[in-house]
């Protein structure tokens, strides 16, 4: 007999609790950026318009105008300098372009080698480009002599064709006694 006032007291309890609380959601406004400043993150599309002339006899239109989608919006990845502020950080971005490079004995230390194969470069370009002028000249050279030697071999050839010819003269002379009387 014990447990039915109790249950009955659970059972009253229960109906008899407060009511909930309404949890009203609404919305955010979307807010893409404040007073349609939205230039400055993306660059609008580019929308061009044309004309359709109902008298071109390869169509069959009323006259209207069509508008044509030339260009997608894309995002504008260039910051404006000062615009946003990283978390965590009381100064904005710097401007690398504009900062000193960080300085430590590592940086300075390659910066010098950096340095002295740049000169060891430079000295090394100097030497060639040397060499290959007297390449050049050297070539030349060649050019000429091989012109002289050209010029050479054909006056020997010359020379030679003009010597068996009084060779074979000489002969024919000396073959021929008639010859040498008649002269």
């Amino acid at each position: 007999m014990k447990i039915f006032p109790i249950t009955l007291w659970l059972f009253v309890a229960g109906c008899s609790t407060r009511e909930a609380r309404k949890v009203t959601v609404s919305p955010r406004p979307a807010v893409l950026a404040p007073d349609g400043s939205t230039e400055v993150v993306r660059y609008p599309e580019v929308i061009r318009d044309y004309y359709i002339d109902p008298n071109q006899p390869l169509l069959l239109h009323e006259a209207h105008t069509v508008y044509r989608v030339e260009g997608l919006a894309t995002w504008d990845f260039h910051s404006i300098p000062g615009d946003f502020m990283l978390p965590g950080r009381l100064a904005g971005p710097t401007n690398s372009a504009f900062a000193l490079p960080p300085v430590n004995d590592a940086v300075i230390a390659e910066m010098n080698h950096q340095h002295a194969i740049s000169l060891t470069m430079l000295q090394q370009t100097e030497s060639l480009n040397g060499s290959l002028h007297d390449f050049s000249n050297a070539l030349s050279a060649t050019r000429n002599l091989v012109e002289q030697n050209k010029a050479l071999r054909q006056e020997l050839s010359k020379a030679n064709n003009r010597l068996n010819a009084l060779e074979a003269e000489a002969k024919k002379r000396r073959v021929d006694p008639s010859t040498n009387a008649d002269n």
